[in-house]
């Protein structure tokens, strides 16, 4: 009924397996599948423990966060599709299958089930990412698509495939989500969420979401994101707000006075998600300067 799939890049995989593998231990109509991306030789070597009854699969050459999701059609042999991120857990969710089940038998196209973090931020290098997690990405706040523990007919993804020209971090699911609104399939939203177990150090999660802005710069030069399509994007909307009414040079000018400020609190222990936004917003619009200029 379900093929799990889990696309791997230098982490330990096995401690998620291994609990999905005690979750199905009851079903014989549920398979979990893992390739590796070319992952480092240490983090190989740690996942090819990972023998029957499971399918693992290692790519000599990395192929990017787009290809190996679609790569999982060649292996996967049940309806229905769970992508799920090899970073995250689910020892705090005994139910986590059965309720997936759930969902087979409702016959929904698409359900993601969200992403959980720590109650209390683990380390102080890691206070944006894990602010924004509980902040922006929990469950009960998420409204639109996320590709990190997400269930899909397959049939529904055989329509719609992941932008394979999306090799890096960012906007590979955004671009996803736009394809899947455009041809009428809905997304189910359900409380079943993984653990995040890995969050990046602020300055890692800075340069992160500087590599999406470029990759989300990208698809918009290449006519892939039209700008019918930024309503379904938070950033774009005010991007498009300034353009409207002529403010983005004056932003611009606003965002270079006040960018080491907002830089060196989002690098604090305590950073301010507004601030967050507004770096954003005030990159975004530089990367899409330098992009028309060159």
């Amino acid at each position: 009924m379900i093929s799990i799939c889990i696309p791997i890049y230098n982490f330990d995989v096995k401690p998620l397996v291994y609990e999905l593998s005690k979750q199905i231990s009851m079903q014989n109509n549920i398979e979990i599948i893992v390739i590796d991306d070319a992952s480092d030789l240490y983090f190989q070597e740690i996942n090819s423990e990972l023998k029957d009854p499971f399918k693992f699969i290692q790519l000599k050459e990395n192929i990017g966060r787009s290809k190996i999701r679609n790569l999982f059609l060649n292996y996967a042999t049940q309806p229905y599709l769970l992508f799920l991120d090899c970073d995250g857990l689910v020892h705090h969710n005994p139910h986590f299958i059965s309720n997936y089940l759930k969902t087979v038998k409702q016959n929904l196209d698409v359900v993601c089930g969200g992403r959980i973090y720590p109650e209390k931020c683990p380390n102080k290098n890691v206070s944006l990412n894990w602010k924004y997690g509980k902040k922006v990405e929990s469950p009960a706040i998420i409204r639109s698509f996320m590709s990190n523990n997400f269930l899909i007919k397959r049939t529904v993804f055989e329509s719609i495939l992941f932008d394979e020209t999306i090799r890096n971090y960012g906007h590979e699911d955004t671009l996803f989500g736009i394809e899947l609104a455009k041809n009428n399939i809905q997304i189910t939203i359900i409380d079943n969420s993984v653990f995040n177990a890995h969050l990046e150090n602020n300055k890692t999660y800075l340069e992160k979401n500087i590599s999406s802005l470029k990759n989300l710069n990208l698809l918009i030069n290449s006519n892939k994101i039209k700008v019918e399509d930024f309503q379904y994007i938070k950033l774009l909307n005010f991007y498009l707000q300034l353009e409207k009414y002529r403010l983005t040079s004056i932003y611009s000018k606003f965002y270079s006075v006040f960018k080491q400020y907002i830089y060196s609190n989002l690098l604090s222990q305590n950073p301010n998600l507004t601030y967050f936004n507004l770096y954003k917003l005030g990159e975004f619009i530089r990367i899409k300067k330098e992009s028309t200029t060159k």
